[in-house]
C-alpha cells in the first residue's frame, strides 16, 4: 500500500511505525475534535522554548503528571488531519519528541486526550527570532482535576 503525505507526516512524530488502525477516518476525528471545542471551558498554559528543549518533554515531568490523569488514549493531529484523520495513541510515550525540525513545514502538532480534559499543542518555526516553540496546554476545568494538580502541570511546564 502506498504511504500518503499525511501518514508520512504522523509517522514523522512516532517513535514506532505507522499503524493504519490507528489512523481515525475522517468522520471518526469529527467527532473527537467536537469533543471539548468549548475553549471557554479550559484553562490554558503557554510558555515559548527553543526548539531543541522540544526534546525533554519525553521525559518531563509534565508528560507524566498530564498521563497519570488521562487514562483513555490520545489523538494526534497534524495539518492535513481534519480530511484525512488523526492518529489514536495509546500513551505519550508513543510520540518521538526528538523529531526534527524541518520535516514538517507546518509545525504545528496537536495533541488531545481521550477524556477530554487535556490538549497539548505545539507550535512551532524559525519566526525570526530564531527556533523556538509555543508549547500550550490546555486543561479542561470541567476535568475534575484538582488546584493542586493543575498548579503541578504548571511548574513542570516552567521546567523546560
Amino acid at each position: 500500500m502506498k504511504t500518503t503525505h499525511h501518514q508520512q507526516r504522523i509517522s514523522g512524530y512516532l517513535k514506532h511505525p505507522f499503524d493504519q488502525t490507528h489512523l481515525l477516518s475522517p468522520e471518526q476525528t469529527a467527532m473527537v475534535r467536537i469533543r471539548g471545542q468549548d475553549l471557554s471551558k479550559f484553562v490554558e498554559i503557554k510558555r515559548t522554548v527553543p526548539f531543541e528543549k522540544i526534546g525533554r518533554l519525553g521525559t518531563s515531568r509534565l508528560l507524566r503528571t498530564i498521563e497519570d490523569e488521562n487514562r483513555q488514549g490520545w489523538f494526534l493531529f497534524v495539518n492535513e488531519s481534519v480530511k484525512s484523520g488523526c492518529y489514536r495513541l495509546d500513551s505519550l510515550d508513543d510520540i518521538n519528541w526528538l523529531f526534527d525540525f524541518d520535516f514538517d513545514h507546518a509545525g504545528v502538532l496537536s495533541i488531545k486526550s481521550g477524556s477530554k480534559a487535556f490538549v497539548i499543542l505545539i507550535d512551532y518555526g524559525d519566526e525570526g527570532y530564531g527556533r523556538e516553540a509555543d508549547i500550550s496546554v490546555r486543561i479542561n476545568l470541567e476535568s475534575g482535576l484538582s488546584d493542586k494538580d493543575r498548579l503541578e502541570i504548571f511548574r513542570a511546564l516552567t521546567e523546560l
